[in-house]
């Protein structure tokens, strides 16, 4: 309420005549003076805001059961949004909506996975074809199109195929093996599927079927073992094998190898360093086996028959040329004798 006093109330004049009209005219100022503060005061936006007003109370309490609001029956009003258009009460859709018989239509339409068939066999027309049968479909399309795109440019449709066929169809019916060229001889060289094997690139060779027979069964692979020397006599010496078969090397002979006996080496360790074979009296007196140069003057000539007179070289030659009929051939030859 104001504070500011209402200078307007009226007041009893003193010496009146009559007091108690001016009293109740100055009530009733009051009155309405007190009646206009509170229709103001209560027109305020929020006078006290620290309060809850009647109207904010109300809009703040949760809607109760028996709240009358929930049984009105009013007819909306105002403008529809969302997918509706227009106004209320009769708003209309804002865009192409399926009617629920559409809807039904629809769900009548509708084909389930089991009724597609996947095979070229079906002739049930209700039934579509699986996208798999398309695709074997493709195939055998492209299969005709590659043979009519062949260079013969009579056999580039189907139809002049058929007409090819028919044409041909006597020579057809009795075309066998024997009419194609090599297809016989293929056949005779083709190797024969028996059940229960295969065929692969290693080829099975008869060599290594006989090498394999030859393993004995348990065989290892490359078995190490231990050799060792036994007791050795004048002619043989024995080697023994942890793993495998022994052995014994005997002496050589004239045409086999073999170790070298006792009595070998005694012969070989009794042959001087250097040494040559005895050659035969022949090959002695052959000038043809002897190598090197010696001065004649060097050469003595034993002469205990005293066949010999001269005292010098050249007359010892002279006469040795003389002894073998030709002196002359025999001073050329001797000259400078080679041994």
């Amino acid at each position: 309420m104001s504070t500011t006093p209402v200078w307007a109330i009226p007041y009893v004049p003193e010496n009146t005549k009559d007091p108690a009209a001016g009293l109740n005219l100055a009530l009733l100022k009051i009155d309405e003076s007190i009646t206009q503060t509170v229709v103001d005061h209560e027109a305020a936006a929020d006078p006290h805001p620290q309060y809850t007003t009647v109207a904010e109370a109300a809009a703040a309490a949760p809607v109760q059961d028996n709240d009358a609001r929930l049984t009105d029956s009013r007819t909306p009003t105002g403008g529809a949004g969302g997918v509706l258009s227009g106004t209320y009460p009769n708003p209309g859709f804002a865009v192409d909506m399926a009617t629920q018989a559409e809807l039904n239509a629809v769900e009548a339409a509708k084909i389930n996975l089991s009724a597609i068939a996947d095979n070229l066999i079906t002739n049930d027309p209700a039934r579509p074809l699986s996208a798999n049968q398309g695709v074997q479909l493709k195939a055998l399309i492209d299969n005709i199109e590659t043979l009519l795109n062949s260079d013969n440019i009579n056999l580039d449709t189907l139809q002049e195929i058929v007409d090819f066929i028919e044409l041909n169809r006597a020579t057809l019916d009795t075309l066998g093996i024997g009419n194609i060229a090599g297809l016989q001889a293929a056949l005779d060289s083709k190797v024969e599927k028996i059940t229960g094997k295969g065929l692969s690139t290693e080829d099975y060779t008869t060599a290594e079927k006989t090498k394999l027979g030859g393993i004995a069964a348990g065989a290892q692979v490359n078995v190490a073992t231990n050799l060792a020397q036994g007791t050795r006599t004048a002619t043989s010496v024995p080697i023994t094998s942890s793993t495998g078969t022994s052995a014994t090397l005997g002496a050589p002979t004239s045409t086999l190898a073999g170790i070298m006996t006792a009595a070998l080496f005694t012969k070989l360790n009794g042959i001087a360093t250097g040494a040559t074979a005895n050659a035969s009296d022949a090959q002695l007196r052959d000038r043809a086996t002897h190598t090197g140069v010696q001065a004649a003057t060097t050469v003595t000539v034993a002469d205990a028959g005293n066949y010999f007179a001269g005292t010098n070289t050249e007359t010892v030659l002279q006469e040795v040329g003389a002894l073998l009929g030709n002196t002359a051939a025999a001073l050329d030859t001797i000259n400078g004798v080679v041994i």
